[in-house]
């Protein structure tokens, strides 16, 4: 490929206001189009699965949580029964 037609010189081209001949760009046009599908590919849309991925994190999350709130509870009470107890060993 000549160096007037390389994709990324015409890129270059274009952005700094040249005029492109039509060959020109539709070949630049070409690689905007590639590259734009390139980074769908990488980029990806999330699918069903992935959606339902997140909705069972999201839920076992929820459910950590409270199991968190519970325990921290119970560490409360069992703590204000040994503050008794040793009010009471006094």
């Amino acid at each position: 490929m000549a160096s007037g037609k390389n994709p990324s010189r015409l890129h270059d081209r274009a952005t700094r206001g040249e005029t492109l001949s039509s060959t020109d760009q539709v070949a630049l046009d070409a690689w905007y189009a590639d590259n734009d599908q390139r980074e769908s590919e990488q980029i990806g849309t999330p699918s069903d699965q992935t959606i339902g991925d997140l909705a069972s994190l999201r839920a076992q999350v929820a459910d950590a949580q409270q199991n968190l709130y519970e325990s921290m509870e119970r560490v409360r009470q069992i703590s204000e029964k040994n503050e008794q107890m040793r009010q009471e060993v006094t």
